[in-house]
């Protein structure tokens, strides 16, 4: 939800609202009933207590992923699914996505799937931006350039990907603002550790983000090429520490440590908890 007030204690009152909203069975029966009426309201959604509606502005309410929990019970426990994040999903996810289909085929790693898209959707009607194909090719990778760009969809895309991948702490803090909700919502499922900034797996901890090469202050067609190549180089940098940990799992899988998903899940869940609410 989005809140009215700016005041700190408004809106810590307001979010507490809002909690005890979708976390009390009787009134969240109650906006569930309301919703799915014959007769539903012109908003599409339940009405709100009084208490609730005067402190927010165009509340949102999201299902629970527990509903779409078939999908992980029947993906097999030795394969993974990747999905890389961009915010505009024409980019830098897509340069991931190159660098990554390149060396998985090179390690063999066919048990690997992976994807990529935006937290955003700026470029769904207009595609890939011909800056990634271009740096693409500078730095020895292939992108299709009628990549079929798309957004980030919730819950779907949190709960049948493994692993999620954000290039810099904005597109992560659009991807946990979601997932830490389900989490919330559903005590039981931890999706939050599924999401990592991709320059964990970059060899050097100075390496924290990949920034967008076309928005800021990269003035002039060349200046944009270069930082993009740029972009480009580092992603695949933190491409190549991925698959050497991807290897790195199937192998003690292989000596019956656990299955992939497993032993994935648990080196995703120990690793730092990153700080998203910076933007």
């Amino acid at each position: 939800a989005k809140f009215a007030s700016s005041s700190h204690e408004d809106l810590r009152r307001a979010q507490q609202q809002a909690y005890h909203f979708t976390h009390t069975s009787s009134a969240w029966r109650a906006y569930t009933a309301a919703s799915s009426s014959s007769t539903p309201k012109e908003s599409g959604v339940g009405e709100l207590s009084p208490e609730i509606s005067s402190v927010t502005v165009e509340p949102a309410f999201r299902v629970s992923p527990a509903q779409h929990a078939e999908l992980d019970a029947a993906a097999s426990p030795n394969t993974v699914k990747v999905l890389f994040l961009s915010e505009s999903g024409a980019c830098r996810s897509v340069l991931a996505l190159a660098a990554f289909e390149a060396l998985a085929l090179e390690a063999g790693l066919d048990w690997v799937s992976a994807d990529a898209k935006g937290t955003r959707d700026y470029c769904v009607e207009t595609g890939i931006e011909p800056a990634a194909v271009e740096a693409a090719k500078r730095v020895g990778l292939s992108v299709d350039e009628g990549f079929d760009v798309r957004a980030f969809t919730n819950p779907i895309d949190v709960v049948s990907h493994d692993l999620l991948l954000t290039v810099d702490k904005f597109v992560l803090a659009d991807a946990l603002r979601e997932v830490t909700v389900f989490d919330t919502i559903e005590s039981s499922n931890k999706y939050s550790p599924r999401v990592r900034p991709i320059t964990d797996f970059h060899p050097s901890a100075t390496v924290t983000s990949v920034e967008d090469p076309l928005y800021g202050g990269n003035s002039g067609a060349e200046a944009e090429a270069d930082a993009t190549e740029e972009a480009a180089r580092v992603l695949s940098e933190c491409v190549a520490g991925l698959v050497k940990e991807l290897e790195e799992i199937r192998t003690r899988a292989d000596e019956g440590e656990g299955t992939i998903k497993e032993l994935l899940v648990h080196r995703m869940s120990g690793m730092p908890v990153v700080d998203w609410l910076v933007p």
